[in-house]
């Protein structure tokens, strides 16, 4: 199943990337966001019901979404470091994040699955993350607002 999930997610990475060529990757992120809030509640629901058909429509909204989040994850990123420090500001910041969110997610879910028996903890733990992705955009877009910033800062 997870193969059409993927497939969709390789399709839409760089259609998202593309659409924040065009109207940001701050506005492209906070549709991302959106997304994730306004439908992985159906593609969990979808996944749960366990006919194969089901399954792969709900493993390809979940493609999509994370699609739509990597798609201009990665210019974001690139824009928050001045070029002298790029590399090493992408690789540590992504490696840490994936380091703390995505290896200590399962162990996390698993815990909260057991514990109130409810098989939705995955879906209200993906709308935190995105809440707290749009609440930090926000805070930096305020900090880049009342600060002095170099060009680099302001294209993030």
């Amino acid at each position: 199943y997870n193969i059409f999930g993927l497939g969709m997610m390789f399709l839409m990475c760089p259609v998202f990337g593309g659409l924040s060529d065009r109207i940001t990757t701050r506005k492209s992120i906070y549709l991302s966001t959106l997304l994730i809030c306004m439908v992985t509640p159906l593609s969990f629901y979808l996944l749960q019901i366990g006919n194969f058909g089901s399954i792969i429509v709900g493993q390809m909204i979940l493609g999509t979404i994370v699609g739509s989040f990597l798609g201009p994850c990665h210019a974001f990123m690139q824009n928050l470091f001045p070029t002298e420090a790029r590399y090493t500001g992408v690789a540590l910041g992504f490696s840490l994040g994936m380091a703390f969110a995505g290896g200590t997610t399962p162990i996390i879910l698993t815990y909260l699955i057991d514990h109130t028996g409810n098989l939705n903890m995955p879906v209200f733990l993906l709308i935190l993350y995105a809440v707290m992705t749009t609440l930090l955009l926000k805070a930096r877009k305020t900090q880049e607002s009342t600060s002095n910033h170099s060009d680099y800062q302001q294209a993030a």
